[in-house]
């Protein structure tokens, strides 16, 4: 049976080997958060107040920057002995503050009384999670944190801005 444990070693190439598409894929995770954080401040730019479009803004291009950052890093470092556990909770950190994108728009952004536009932005924001099911949803605990930290807020003002 002891065969079938892998060593420290193995079991360290197995979670590299498993960081590598989570990685590979942001990329192109960078590319839809431009696109869907352009079009949601594009559209809320007539029902929501320019500043506070400006700020969620601002924090969305600097989380999509620091995540490059770390992108950068890891293909930089992907021959050397940067552990990997530091790459996992690396990975982990820039998806969960990522998530927190759509989560503060579901706070801050979430127009008051105009259904179009809650639709709208509802529409958006559950938009990109369902673009990060697929990449996330190979780590155990990353997509289920994500999801939570997206969704949860535009649940909450589901009950105080919903308009019958």
């Amino acid at each position: 049976m002891s065969a079938l444990i892998p060593n420290p070693a193995q079991s360290n190439l197995i979670h590299q080997e498993q960081l590598r598409p989570l990685y590979s894929s942001m990329p192109s995770a960078f590319i839809a958060n431009i696109i869907t954080s352009s079009l949601l401040v594009f559209a809320l730019l007539t029902v929501v107040d320019h500043k506070t479009l400006l700020i969620w803004l601002t924090y969305a291009i600097l989380i999509i920057f620091l995540r490059f950052l770390a992108y950068i890093r890891y293909n930089k470092k992907a021959d050397l002995t940067l552990k990997t556990q530091t790459r996992e909770h690396l990975f982990g950190l820039g998806s969960s503050s990522s998530a927190a994108m759509p989560g503060l728009a579901g706070i801050i952004l979430f127009p008051t009384n105009n259904p179009l536009y809650q639709v709208l932005c509802t529409f958006v924001l559950t938009g990109m999670n369902a673009g990060a099911v697929s990449t996330l949803s190979a780590e155990k605990y990353t997509f289920p944190l994500y999801i939570s930290l997206a969704l949860f807020p535009l649940m909450l003002n589901k009950n105080k801005y919903y308009t019958h």
